[in-house]
């Protein structure tokens, strides 16, 4: 046997093992840690938007459904929020007319998340009550003001107005991130229609 045959098995390899060196560990986890510092608020701020959006949608489905059922019964019928740990939104007719809702009253209800702050700015909020003809009772009406915490404002208010005609018109507002008072803190600049 000759020598450049013989291969010494205490020689080194020169092929690299596989694996990952601490430098490349902590290189990863770096540029992993970055991305999560940049993509999470935004995620959540997103999702925050979303909520909001939907609860107001839900709030507005809601009195629609309390308007037709007016014109269509020919007799007034309330919209109601009902807050709480299970917050919810009622549309009823009170027919025995004692201004207290009773169980055979209900004609639907809707959840809503307890995340989010209502708040009415007109009086008689949180009834609204509806004619017979789809028109508001009690004159000039006002908003409903719906806001979820947040650093990010324009995903953090929605107002809806009605006006006496019974139609609703849904804003976003930038005026308020604690949700402390937005009815007091909004001005008619700080909110746009919502798409």
């Amino acid at each position: 046997m000759s020598k450049a045959h013989v291969c010494d098995e205490k020689q080194p390899s020169r092929w690299r093992q596989g694996g990952m060196t601490l430098l490349e560990v902590m290189v990863a986890v770096s540029i992993a840690a970055i991305l999560l510092a940049v993509g999470v608020p935004s995620f959540m701020s997103t999702l925050r938007g979303n909520t909001l959006a939907t609860q107001s949608n839900e709030v507005l489905a809601g009195l629609s459904l309390a308007r037709v059922e007016a014109l269509r019964q020919n007799r007034s019928v309330r919209w109601s929020y009902r807050a709480g740990t299970e917050p919810s939104w009622v549309v009823w007719r009170d027919q025995d007319a004692d201004d207290v809702m009773d169980a055979g009253e209900v004609l639907r209800e809707g959840p809503l998340s307890a995340s989010v702050d209502v708040s009415g700015t007109a009086s008689g909020f949180p009834h609204i009550t509806y004619n017979p003809d789809g028109t508001l009772q009690g004159g000039s009406w006002g908003s409903i003001w719906m806001c979820m915490e947040g650093s990010a404002p324009y995903e953090n208010v929605r107002r809806m107005v009605l006006i006496v005609s019974g139609r609703v018109r849904t804003e976003r507002c930038a005026c308020d991130r604690q949700c402390s008072g937005p009815s007091t803190e909004c001005a008619a600049s700080d909110c746009d229609d919502a798409a």
